[in-house]
């Protein structure tokens, strides 16, 4: 397996090329007796010459079962702290994990675009923990508001944010849910 691949890479062909050009100038009587050295010193200098190719390692989208497990550990910091977070931050939550819960209930038509699928793991991985941890670990007092004139409150951030999360997994679940009908729609 490693040869097959080194024969199909970059390093490889480039030096073959310039291996292949010595040998015609050799054809053509430039490179003299020292052809071969000069064939040789060609292949070196492409092969060497030349940058390695570049292998992305992708992983594999984490399941939905694991995205689930995720968003209960969630909804569970967000129960524990309930009392330290404004009503209005707990339903933009409550609202926001109810979609992503119901978007896991189809991880096949979630996972047929796949930035929707991304959208929703970023979500869950990054966006909503991060807006409600950053949100309880600031001071109370920079939190409500108090004591910083013209500083704008974290509560209002953090409303804003979740107001953002929230219509991005709704265009999430209405692209889902339109790709959905028009797939049962093409079986029929």
């Amino acid at each position: 397996m490693g040869i097959s691949r080194y024969l199909q890479s970059t390093r490889n062909l480039v030096g073959s090329g310039l291996g292949i050009l010595a040998l015609v100038l050799h054809a053509l009587s430039v490179a003299g007796r020292y052809w071969p050295l000069v064939v040789a010193g060609s292949y070196l200098a492409g092969a060497l010459a030349t940058p390695p190719d570049r292998r992305v390692a992708l992983r594999a989208p984490e399941p939905a079962e694991e995205l689930r497990t995720s968003l209960t550990r969630l909804t569970t910091t967000v129960g524990q702290h309930e009392a330290r977070l404004p009503l209005s931050a707990l339903e933009h939550v409550r609202r926001t994990v109810a979609m992503l819960d119901e978007l896991l209930t189809v991880p096949v038509d979630l996972a047929a675009v796949p930035e929707n699928w991304f959208t929703v793991h970023t979500v869950i991985g990054v966006d909503l923990p991060m807006a409600v941890l950053t949100f309880l670990n600031q001071p109370r007092w920079h939190a409500a508001g108090r004591l910083l004139p013209g500083v704008r409150p974290g509560e209002m951030t953090l409303l804003d944010e979740l107001e953002a999360i929230e219509a991005r997994v709704a265009a999430v679940s209405d692209a889902v849910y339109h790709e959905s009908l028009r797939r049962a729609a093409g079986e029929l």
